[in-house]
């Protein structure tokens, strides 16, 4: 039996009295140091929800309750375990960052380690010079000429995902859009980034849909540390993603490559392109297919098929998953808002009969659909949260308060997408907030789904592409409606970063 003297007990209760006090009086009273309003930290989780480490709710729940108590506030401050961190609510300071001082701001912040993960060296989370090497390079493979070639793709794919659908409505009139969804952008995107048929749509527990979903599936304290405490990760030499799920991409990715090369295959694709890179360092500019058989190279920064391959999955999970969830909670609006559906059903009729189908040029033209679409990305962003992390200290401008170097903000994208001073009634789902007049007159800043700045999302035209001509195509075929089983108002999978329904979204479907 463990026994202690009454010295023994005097120090370790002296330890404890000192962290208690050291943590109480200094670390969590840094916003009060500096006049910052913030919430009152309890030990240890600073402001960390106990329900959100047990699962109950999602990390956006989390930043929008701080958001909603604070949001009069230019910036507030809030603790995650012992870290200070800024939240900047003002639209004004939002553009500071994300976009005129960018270069004080340029890096998320979040864990990545090429030795411990070789899939988290990707765009989305390497820093500096990393990235911006990157960033040059894979820009054009997503401009408006390249997603062209793309197009007939995602058609071909789109016309299978309603035969899929219409095999299940023979035995329902209840399904889940957001499985048949995924499993087509999982289609997609496996296509077109990895040159294979993942066969998704027939199989739901295809191996490329299994492993995707277990990417993103990062727990809530995992979240947490990669998010705000990356140095620890590294520290304990712990990847981002479960070995066996950057194993698995990894090794499907070098398998497609060689397979091109051996068979000499040439496709308009991604993968064809990423190719160029690895052969060459460079995208062609001239929408022509350069010789992929590594003999024709120039003296270019060239990709190792390690930086290839992580950046292929990256475009992977950011194809597929936050785009069929975007999808998803559009269709789910139409349900409970049938004079919308009614109205967008009836401008992709028009264009469908006017052209005798769907162009990429007429889908992009849409007006009403792009207003819809608009209206589900304020209301569901798939991230709540963009992430930042100072390089040096900056004043911020108009306050007495510094942001101190190597500080973590965040900037609450859910709650001011949600905020009912910028957007009256922001439950209701009303695609009229977004005419071109309205638009106009609001500021930029409270509505930025897809971020701002250096850093925003390089695949968003792709990804608007993509739920376009999904949302077309289910639209123009089916009648979506409220069942027993739709979970009215969804709620979010508390395991990821991005805002996937949790079980889900079960609509009837009837063909038109």
């Amino acid at each position: 039996m463990l026994e202690f003297t009454y010295s023994q007990l005097f120090w370790i209760t002296a330890v404890f009295a000192a962290v208690y006090a050291y943590l109480k009086y200094y670390l969590y009273n840094y916003w009060n140091r500096y006049n910052v309003p913030n919430e009152t930290p309890s030990i240890p989780l600073g402001n960390v929800p106990l329900d959100f480490l047990r699962g109950k709710i999602h990390y956006g729940g989390f930043i929008d309750s701080i958001y909603k108590k604070f949001k009069h506030y230019r910036f507030c401050g809030i603790y995650v375990f012992h870290k200070p961190i800024l939240c900047i609510n003002d639209p004004e300071l939002i553009k500071l960052i994300l976009v005129k001082d960018f270069d004080l701001f340029p890096d998320r912040g979040w864990f990545y380690d090429g030795k411990i993960d070789p899939m988290s060296s990707h765009l989305f989370l390497l820093p500096g010079e990393k990235w911006k090497r990157l960033r040059v390079k894979f820009a054009p493979i997503f401009t408006s000429g390249k997603l062209r070639q793309m197009y007939p793709f995602l058609v071909e794919i789109s016309k299978h995902m309603i035969k899929t659908c219409d095999a299940e409505l023979k035995t329902t009139d209840t399904v889940d859009v957001n499985d048949i969804l995924a499993r087509f952008t999982t289609d997609v995107i496996s296509s077109i980034v990895y040159g294979l048929d993942s066969k998704s749509l027939d199989d739901p527990k295809s191996e490329f849909r299994t492993k995707g979903v277990k990417a993103l599936s990062f727990g809530s304290f995992n979240l947490l540390v990669a998010l705000f405490a990356p140095e620890m990760m590294s520290w304990a030499t712990v990847p981002l993603y479960q070995e066996n799920v950057s194993e698995f991409f990894l090794n499907i990715f070098k398998e497609a490559v060689n397979y091109r090369r051996k068979e000499k295959i040439q496709k308009k694709d991604f993968l064809d392109l990423i190719m160029q890179l690895i052969d060459s360092g460079k995208v062609d500019d001239e929408n022509k297919i350069l010789q992929t058989n590594g003999k024709n190279s120039e003296h270019f920064d060239k990709l190792t098929i390690e930086e290839a391959a992580a950046n292929a999955f990256v475009f992977f999970l950011g194809g597929y998953e936050t785009s069929s969830s975007t999808t998803s909670f559009c269709l789910y609006e139409l349900a409970q808002n049938p004079e919308v559906q009614e109205k967008l059903q009836a401008e992709i009729d028009e264009v469908v009969r006017s052209l005798t189908g769907l162009t990429y040029e007429s889908i992009a033209e849409m007006e009403y659909l792009d207003m819809v679409l608009s209206e589900t990305l304020r209301k569901y962003p798939s991230g709540a949260t963009l992430n930042r992390i100072a390089k040096e200290d900056y004043p911020l401008p108009n306050t007495d308060f510094v942001i101190k170097k190597g500080m973590r903000i965040i900037i609450p994208l859910s709650g001011i997408q949600n905020n009912p001073e910028y957007y009256p009634d922001p439950e209701k789902f009303d695609p009229l907030r977004f005419t071109k007049e309205k638009v106009a007159a609001r500021n930029k800043y409270v509505n930025i789904p897809f971020g701002d700045g250096g850093r925003i999302c390089i695949g968003k035209r792709f990804a608007v592409m993509q739920v376009k001509i999904v949302l077309t195509a289910m639209l123009y075929n089916y009648q979506f409606s409220i069942s027993q089983k739709t979970q009215v108002p969804p709620k979010y999978e508390t395991r990821n970063f991005t805002q996937i329904a949790r079980n889900g979204v079960h609509l009837r479907v009837e063909r038109r």
